[in-house]
């Protein structure tokens, strides 16, 4: 069950394409702060943050293209749970991710990101981490 309604996709989906356009920067400026604000997960991560940032965004983008059918993709987003688990990812390491998602977009979108976007992101974040962390710790729901 998701707590997704019609009005956060379409808040989601609004705010992303103004994003889209600078989605190499937004993905930069999220590991900038990621590293900022905890520093000590800077080695769970190999390559180059470019790789990095560009992998963030292409996986945004299918998330916010997925938002109106999760369980559909939610298979993928178990897997994508239990490989960050195996680079050393931990349950609480979603929060921290969480924090860094919402200030990259709230420097992203100005004035624009409001309450409303900002619920509405959080709707979509709980949603996703919560099938991540369930393939994290090994559980599936069958699409």
């Amino acid at each position: 069950m998701t707590m997704l309604s019609d009005h956060h996709i379409a808040l989601i989906r609004s705010s992303y394409d103004r994003i889209l356009p600078i989605a190499e920067e937004t993905g930069e400026l999220f590991y900038s702060r990621l590293f900022e604000i905890a520093p000590y997960v800077r080695p769970l991560f190999r390559g180059t943050m470019e790789q990095h940032a560009r992998t963030m965004m292409e996986m945004v983008t299918f998330i916010v293209i997925s938002a109106d059918d999760l369980e559909q993709v939610a298979p993928r987003l178990q897997q994508l749970g239990k490989r960050h688990r195996s680079y050393g990812v931990t349950s609480g390491h979603y929060d921290i991710f969480a924090s860094a998602l919402l200030w990259t977009l709230e420097r992203t979108l100005g004035r624009d990101f409001t309450n409303d976007v900002r619920n509405a992101w959080v709707a979509l974040y709980v949603e996703v981490s919560g099938l991540m962390k369930k393939g994290a710790a090994g559980e599936t729901i069958a699409a």
